[in-house]
């Protein structure tokens, strides 16, 4: 009967639940219609708080709460809004004739609207809250804190509970706080006090209730407490990953840093072999400028003396090969003389015949000095063969002692050779 008019409800045209939702909605209803089968479902039109109506399923009936050992039920009404279950569900205590609200009760206001804080988180988690869950919620809250009570009225001797607020089994009644009645002005004759609620006989244990609504309650904190260890473990994954990555850069940034000192340590052990060595050719330089500063200091004196003086041979060939190359020169630059002489023409003072008889004196000489300097080249070409079995010069300067070899040098040029075998070929 209740998916008949489920079922009807969520068809009709005038529908406002979407179809996404529809079936959420059949599930939720469903289960707990079949749980408690005292509460029923129908479509009705709801007026919203800023005047606006609109036709929406309604959940009503009563449900059973265990308050000191003794069941009642409450009547209530579940109201599914629009955007269910995207939003909480709309509740309400309806009291019924001789039941009052009570006064600044925890979740339920004088209106008898209920805000308990299943509904407060239901925003927090849609997708884990249902109506069965909110409603056993209900039933715990309101068995530890009874929203409704009896008003304070003399009721005729047969007088019972309400209909709607009743006990399912006989049970002394629990003695539920009454509202405190207003003080009257007392009659001028005593009057007694107004005669306690009657209440059916004492009721018979209900081990079976409590362990139902103690099953219950534990479902309800189980289903609480993985909603929370959800959000929990959700929120410490996130900051795993957050800190592996952090740690996987710093393990980069570790790497590129090591790196970077492996080639810092390199560059300084090489700049210590390099300052090594450079200290090794100064202490060497050092030497060596101590060794030969006095000869700086002779040279100098020859030079401002005599310029020519300050070239000193290394060896007696050396000395040998520099004078004969100085007289071939020499003799070079009187035969381009005689040619520049021959060469100004018939004001020139210098004959043909007599231009003949100095360039062959002249060019005698200079045979005779080249032969010379060919023997003397030939001499220094040898010693340098021999020379080459024994450490070199610059073995012997590192080591600071020893004078650099001797230099052959070139005895005449091509201009002059050319023209020696011009003039006697």
């Amino acid at each position: 009967m209740a998916d008949a008019a489920l079922r009807n409800a969520l068809g009709a045209p005038a529908c406002l639940y979407s179809d996404s939702s529809k079936a959420v909605i059949t599930q939720h209803v469903t289960d707990l219609t079949q749980t408690m089968p005292q509460l029923h479902v129908r479509s009705r039109l709801y007026t919203h708080v800023d005047g606006s109506s609109a036709q929406l399923l309604v959940v009503e009936g009563t449900v059973p709460i265990v308050h000191s050992g003794h069941r009642y039920n409450f009547p209530v009404e579940i109201w599914l809004p629009e955007a269910y279950p995207s939003v909480p569900p709309i509740a309400y205590v309806v009291p019924v004739a001789g039941m009052m609200i009570k006064r600044q009760h925890s979740f339920v206001d004088a209106s008898g609207t209920i805000c308990s804080p299943y509904l407060a988180s239901w925003r927090q988690h849609p997708g884990s809250c249902n109506l069965l869950d909110m409603v056993q919620d209900l039933c715990i809250l309101f068995g530890n804190d009874p929203p409704l009570f009896s008003r304070p009225v003399e009721p005729p001797p047969s007088a019972m509970w309400p209909p709607a607020f009743w006990r399912t089994e006989p049970a002394q009644p629990p003695q539920l706080p009454p509202e405190p009645p207003k003080p009257a002005p007392p009659p001028p004759p005593p009057s007694p006090p107004p005669p306690p609620i009657v209440q059916p006989p004492p009721p018979s244990p209900a081990p079976k209730l409590e362990a139902a609504f103690r099953s219950a309650a534990a479902a309800q904190l189980t289903r609480r407490l993985q909603a929370s260890l959800k959000g929990v473990v959700a929120q410490a994954q996130a900051q795993v990953d957050e800190q592996q990555s952090l740690h996987m850069l710093l393990q980069q940034r570790a790497e590129q840093l090591q790196g970077d000192v492996a080639e810092v340590q390199a560059s300084q052990a090489a700049l210590e072999r390099l300052s090594l060595e450079l200290t090794g050719c100064k202490q060497q330089l050092d030497s060596w400028l101590a060794e030969h500063e006095h000869k700086a200091a002779s040279a100098e004196q020859l030079w401002a003396a005599e310029p020519g003086a300050a070239v000193i041979a290394a060896d007696v060939l050396s000395q040998q090969a520099l004078e004969v190359q100085a007289m071939d020169l020499a003799l070079e630059d009187v035969l381009y003389a005689l040619d520049k002489a021959l060469l100004q023409g018939s004001g020139s003072p210098l004959q043909a015949e007599d231009y003949l008889k100095q360039v062959r004196s002249v060019c005698l000489r200079q045979f005779v000095l080249r032969v010379i300097g060919g023997k003397i080249a030939a001499q220094q070409q040898q010693k340098e063969g021999q020379r080459r079995s024994y450490p070199s010069d610059a073995a012997r300067n590192q080591a600071g002692g020893g004078r650099p070899g001797p230099v052959v040098l070139p005895q005449g040029d091509s201009w002059s050779s050319a023209g020696m075998a011009a003039r006697y070929g």
